[in-house]
């Protein structure tokens, strides 16, 4: 399973344990073509909604538990959804949450951890604190 994942950043990792990828949901949307071609039409739900089942198709057979992070309207805390089997957090910086999650999950070492998107602030976060990177054009 772990020569799947590809190589893992230095650290103590239970490569047997199920990965988790962070995807930045709207970042992906605005590098993959059709779901941009969506959200420049004014159907931003609809590109929402073929992002959630293209990583639903890509995850099949399970490789990795998904997160799918959106930024969501300035609320007092982080809403939390679930799509046939991926998580789906709401949260008022996707960036913040992401890279937060990256560091305390990279710390703990029980698991890889990895960050889908073209976002160079959160690449350059997953570098720094140990965690895999994958880009958009990989995750098509």
């Amino acid at each position: 399973a772990a020569a799947d994942l590809g190589e893992l950043p230095e650290g103590k990792y239970n490569v047997s344990a199920v990965p988790l990828l962070l995807v930045d949901g709207y970042n992906v949307i605005g590098h993959w073509p059709r779901l941009k071609k969506r959200r420049d039409n004014d159907d931003m739900n609809g590109a929402r909604q073929m992002l959630l089942d293209d990583l639903v198709s890509y995850n099949s057979p399970k490789r990795y538990d998904i997160v799918v992070v959106f930024d969501a309207v300035p609320s007092p805390g982080d809403r939390l959804d679930s799509y046939l089997g991926l998580g789906i957090v709401w949260t008022p910086s996707a960036d913040l949450y992401i890279e937060t999650e990256l560091k305390r999950i990279a710390a703990e070492g029980e698991r890889p951890v990895w960050a889908a998107t073209g976002d160079g602030q959160i690449q350059v976060a997953a570098r720094t604190y140990g965690a895999n990177l994958m880009t958009t054009k990989r995750l098509v």
